[in-house]
């Protein structure tokens, strides 16, 4: 996954392709991605793999509800087993089967939670140490990718307007050095010309 996001200049194609790897590594079926939208407090899926297979109705809504309430709070959130005796759905909306256990991972930004990552496993007790930590990794690389992108976006926007700002004071230059003759020329005829 690491490989993947350095060699790729598409954030996107990194963000669409990490489910399938990580759910691959993790012997998992469920995985998804979310962000806050840029254009306010909502929540949207960006990548997603097994949502669909969930027994629940309309799991992609209930998961976003419930990414934006824990994104308020940047903590991760660890249910060892989602079974309906042991975790309300107040701590983890979705329905996985009879059990299961999940792991969402906020991806942070400098000014705070700009997303989760969210692994979703139908075993009770799946994630043990090494898996948290796989999962917390990737959660940084794609913090890490995002903001890499943001700044590389934020560094071509300020080098277009150096650019920008270059050219402009060139043609005022310019345009100086030919009203520099004019005037030269004006004060050289009214020194000739005097109060004529």
């Amino acid at each position: 996954i690491g490989q993947l996001a350095l060699e790729s200049d598409d954030e996107s194609d990194v963000i669409a392709r990490v489910p399938a790897l990580l759910a691959d590594a993790l012997g998992i079926d469920t995985v998804a991605i979310a962000f806050v939208a840029a254009d306010g407090p909502a929540i949207e899926m960006r990548a997603s793999l097994g949502l669909d297979a969930l027994p629940d109705e309309n799991p992609t809504g209930k998961l976003a509800r419930h990414v934006s309430a824990a994104l308020a709070r940047a903590q991760p959130i660890f249910i060892e087993d989602v079974s309906a005796s042991a975790v309300d759905t107040a701590a983890f909306p979705i329905r996985l089967g009879a059990s299961g256990s999940a792991v969402l991972m906020p991806l942070t930004d400098r000014a705070g939670p700009m997303g989760a990552l969210i692994v979703m496993s139908r075993e009770p007790r799946k994630f043990d140490h090494d898996a948290l930590h796989l999962v917390q990794s990737v959660a940084n690389l794609i913090a890490a990718l995002v903001q890499r992108r943001r700044t590389e976006e934020q560094l071509a926007h300020s080098q277009r307007l150096d650019a920008i700002g270059q050219l402009t004071g060139g043609i005022a230059h310019d345009f100086n050095n030919l009203l520099t003759v004019m005037s030269g020329s004006l004060q050289l005829l009214e020194d000739e010309l005097g109060q004529n």
